[in-house]
């Protein structure tokens, strides 16, 4: 029996992501969190969901395709040392493609050196430029480690991963960069020709993916056994992130105390003066008459029945 439908559906063997579960973390913790301590949590909150958003854009793209694939959300994979998280792997027919989401808004530039710089404008004369981590790059650091483990790791079924290690690896092996917000502006017209291949908007994707299987001609196709064995091979050698992100926040916590001014110690209790005479206590009093006038002295609480004082300097 058929593993795709009629359409061809794809199939998703790990749809869920580190984000939501840090988004959830986030909103748990946020309510014992000192004021200062919320307004970073609030702003991560807002970037993680819109992290999140951009992820979702593309998995409508991927589950509207038809085309027979196997995906793979949110990939953590570990080597050596060396680490890669994956935003979407996704094995087709012939190629194997690794995606990296960029929800970015504003104007993103991709110069003749493969610099990349967004420009977000707050009016006619207002805009904030900035530089971003070349999404190209951190794509090709997690092909890198995946030719990495490939290499290193003894297989049964070498015909299956024959594209994945060798000379072959990177005609086959496709790296992406997909924009996920519709109303980013991507100027690239001078970018580096292999650099502009690998960067596409959301709504271009399935076309991306089509155009890359149709070039590889000579290349034979997986049967729907064979693309499910590679994706689930991929995921087995997955694991859980061990970051701990909440990490941060206690950090600040421990920075927001340390900043807190120390309070004034407490006066000591004045110890409680008792009458010389009949052992009751003492009450505050100043001399109204005589040569001690105006001076302050302690009176016996019994007074008129006891008379006994307790004179204080000034």
């Amino acid at each position: 029996m058929a593993l795709f439908s009629h359409y061809n559906d794809p199939i998703f063997l790990k749809e869920t992501s580190d984000l939501e579960a840090r988004l959830k973390q986030l909103k748990t913790i946020r309510p014992k969190a000192s004021e200062s301590v919320q307004k970073q949590i609030d702003e991560d909150i807002r970037l993680l969901e819109y992290g999140i958003a951009g992820e979702n854009r593309i998995a409508f793209e991927l589950k509207n395709s038809h085309e027979p694939m196997y995906v793979l959300h949110d990939l953590f994979l570990e080597h050596n040392g060396l680490t890669a998280q994956i935003d979407y792997l996704i094995v087709t027919r012939k190629c194997h493609f690794v995606l990296e989401c960029k929800n970015l808004y504003g104007t993103i530039d991709v110069d003749n050196k493969g610099n990349f710089t967004r420009t977000v404008y707050f009016g006619p004369k207002r805009f904030k430029k900035e530089g971003l981590y070349s999404p190209v790059t951190q794509n090709e650091r997690h092909l890198e480690l995946m030719r990495a483990i490939r290499t290193d790791e003894q297989s049964k079924a070498v015909q299956l991963i024959s594209r994945m290690v060798g000379s072959g690896f990177s005609q086959y092996n496709i790296p992406v960069v997909v924009i996920a917000n519709d109303k980013t502006v991507l100027n690239d017209r001078y970018a580096p020709k292999a650099l502009r291949d690998q960067i596409v908007k959301s709504d271009q994707l399935i076309r991306f993916i089509r155009e890359k299987n149709e070039a590889a001609r000579g290349v034979p196709a997986y049967s729907d056994k064979e693309m499910r064995e590679v994706a689930e091979r991929w995921l087995a050698r997955a694991s859980e992130n061990p970051t701990d992100y909440l990490e941060k926040y206690r950090e600040l916590e421990r920075e927001v105390r340390r900043e807190q001014p120390t309070p004034a110690p407490e006066p000591p209790a004045e110890q409680e003066r008792r009458c010389p005479r009949c052992g009751g206590p003492m009450i505050k009093r100043i001399a109204k008459k005589g040569a001690n006038a105006g001076k302050t002295f302690y009176g016996c609480a019994n007074f008129p029945k006891c008379r006994g004082i307790i004179n204080v300097e000034d």
